[in-house]
């Protein structure tokens, strides 16, 4: 009995003092967790407020107390990519993926990283792993398209797009994606619904909008592409290209002479005559308004176009033809390429309806259909015309 008394004494003391020393050291570790959870917190609030700045600053105090803070790491890496740091961001996202691997936003941010520096075997890695342990993260799958569409593997861009409209349908932007990666697959039917989508959404989504537009139109649905366009011009007001393609648009469509002519000189108003785009209003104004009854207006933009255009140009000949100083001979001679006799034989053409001269007209949209460049403007104007011919 005598000799388990002491050590019964002995362990009470060894307690007592365990405690004693241990107690300061809690209250330490308690402060130094309450100030890393303030810092986390106060860069949070800075990123939100996109303060990124004050946000990269305050995470890198948070590191020197915490080190092995693998969130901390990888919102810094968010916050560095904000800035453009790219190869900064991505140390820390490595930094954070080393110290939570299972962390599939990680892997994720890890491999926008990677993208940001056009380093596209290894961002696709990486999102494959983030896809492994989280297969239903919309923006994941959002990223993968943009990473196949980039390397122009559109086939395997749509699926994923399709995956991220399926994941997170709350988000227009994939469904603009979606919309774009089947513009470059050619299937343009099939663009229009995930686009409208995307403006039902977001209702002032100006890409979404722009694209819509261009497809309706290259669908032959010019109608509702100058109707799309306007909603976009009430977007962005005066837009250059915007104000362009209503023009081209209200030409396609037929019966709309005053409205691209007026669309037309409005560019030419607010941006010059000395843009690569502003000859071609200027036809479209001289055309337009000739087909509305408007000659007046239409010669008051032949006269501006002797001072105002830039005489040396190839365009400036078809506004000589459109004032009777040039034969459709002579204009047909000075066009030296393919491109140039697009242009030559679409607006002799318009110049023969305006005379009343249908059949002649038709030769030349004909020769535009056969032989034009499609690409350009005039190509789509010259087809829209032989059908009305019909």
């Amino acid at each position: 009995m005598s000799n388990r008394k002491p050590s019964h004494y002995l362990a009470a003391f060894f307690v007592v003092c365990f405690l004693c020393v241990s107690a300061p050291a809690q209250e330490k570790a308690e402060e130094r967790k309450a100030t890393v959870d303030r810092l986390f917190e106060l860069g949070v609030s800075y990123s939100n407020k996109k303060q990124f700045d004050q946000a990269i600053e305050t995470y890198r105090k948070l590191l020197k107390i915490e080190p092995m803070h693998p969130s901390a790491l990888h919102n810094l890496g968010a916050a560095l990519a904000n800035t453009s740091r790219h190869q900064e961001a991505l140390e820390a996202f490595e930094a954070a993926v080393k110290l939570s691997p299972s962390q599939a936003q990680f892997h994720a941010s890890l491999g926008a990283a990677y993208m940001n520096l056009r380093r596209w075997d290894e961002s696709l890695t990486a999102l494959n792993e983030a896809v492994r342990l989280d297969p239903t993260s919309g923006t994941t799958y959002s990223m993968l398209g943009f990473l196949y569409d980039n390397t122009r593997r559109f086939e395997e861009a749509l699926a994923a797009n399709k995956k991220a409209v399926e994941y997170a349908p709350e988000n227009p932007a994939n469904f603009h994606n979606l919309g774009l990666t089947l513009i470059k697959l050619n299937r343009l039917a099939e663009a229009v619904e995930p686009l409208e989508i995307a403006l039902r959404i977001a209702p002032n989504y100006k890409n979404a909008r722009f694209h819509l537009s261009n497809t309706l139109s290259r669908l032959k649905r010019y109608k509702d592409a100058v109707d799309s366009f306007t909603k976009l011009l009430e977007l962005d007001a005066d837009h250059a290209d915007i104000l362009t393609l209503r023009a081209w648009n209200y030409m396609y469509l037929g019966g709309s002479g005053r409205e691209a002519a007026t669309d037309a000189e409005r560019y030419l108003n607010l941006y010059g005559w000395r843009t690569q785009s502003a000859p071609f209003q200027a036809i479209i104004a001289v055309i337009g308004f000739r087909a509305a009854g408007m000659d007046e207006r239409a010669a008051a933009i032949i006269s501006q176009s002797h001072t105002k255009a830039d005489q040396t140009l190839w365009p400036y000949k078809i506004i000589l033809f459109f004032n009777n100083q040039l034969t459709s001979e002579e204009l047909l001679k000075a066009a030296s390429t393919t491109d140039q006799k697009t242009e030559a034989h679409t607006f002799i053409g318009m110049e023969l309806l305006l005379r009343g001269e249908p059949n002649e007209a038709r030769t030349h949209f004909e020769w535009v259909k056969e032989f034009g460049n499609p690409t350009f403007y005039e190509y789509p104007l010259a087809l829209a015309e032989l059908e009305r011919l019909r």
